[in-house]
């Protein structure tokens, strides 16, 4: 189907690897009108608000972002890692989140993100993240020092795992074991197949991980893994 896409598009995208991701981005993703790219360009990060329950920040991690370090190694270190000065946001996209964040009067601050954080600088009220990308389930309080464990809890952070992505994938696996003993504000982990499900009001955020035992055959039955909640104005999930 994806060559059939391709196929489809103009010369020009085909020849250009970025144009063409974002020719494909606009033809295969449902966007607001808001977010129709503009040329090269394309603005993916916006803010939803909710009434005064909850403004939805979703950002871009990609975009704006210093190239990776260390040759894009895998496992691989160098001091370019840790510069201060690097950027995942950029300048501008930055602001506007922490502008955003400061000036909303919803009960709920919710932060859809790209990449596990695991740590903010910043005290916001009843702040959540949440986020993709590892293909895995994690609940975990987010620290002001993540390398402190006695520091303050500022927030709370869910990752929610992959539908399809990774095979039937497994309730603890290596990965689990090692992030649980290295990350003792990381509580709760699971790699299986699945979603996670949210009802929030104004006392209480609630994540279900609903995960599946195979995905690989079909007629897989979905349970609920765990529940882990938020309470308003207390920073750090529980499990429910």
């Amino acid at each position: 189907m994806l060559s059939a896409v391709v196929g489809e598009l103009p010369d020009s995208a085909r020849r250009n690897p970025e144009r063409l991701q974002y020719s494909l981005y606009k033809t295969e993703a449902p966007l607001r009108h808001a977010q129709m790219p503009a040329g090269p360009d394309i603005r993916i990060n916006r803010r939803l608000r909710y009434g005064t329950l909850a403004d939805l920040t979703v950002i871009d991690t990609r975009s704006y972002r210093d190239d990776q370090p260390c040759g894009d190694g895998d496992g691989v270190d160098c001091a370019d890692r840790l510069d201060p000065n690097r950027t995942i946001l950029g300048a501008a996209q930055r602001d506007w989140l922490l502008t955003g964040l400061s000036r909303s009067r919803a009960r709920w601050q919710i932060l859809g993100n790209q990449a596990p954080m695991g740590q903010t600088d910043r005290d916001v009220r009843n702040l959540v993240v949440i986020t993709g990308d590892r293909h895995q389930n994690y609940a975990w309080d987010l620290k002001r020092d993540y390398a402190d464990p006695t520091s303050p809890t500022v927030a709370s952070e869910f990752v929610g795992t992959s539908i399809t992505s990774g095979g039937d994938g497994a309730d603890m696996n290596t990965d689990g074991v090692n992030f649980l003993a290295a990350n003792p504000h990381l509580k709760f982990f699971n790699a299986q197949r699945g979603y996670v499900r949210v009802n929030v009001d104004r006392q209480r955020w609630r994540s279900d991980f609903r995960v599946l035992p195979h995905v690989q055959q079909q007629g897989a039955p979905v349970t609920t893994r765990a529940s882990y909640v938020v309470e308003d104005r207390v920073p750090g999930v529980q499990q429910a």
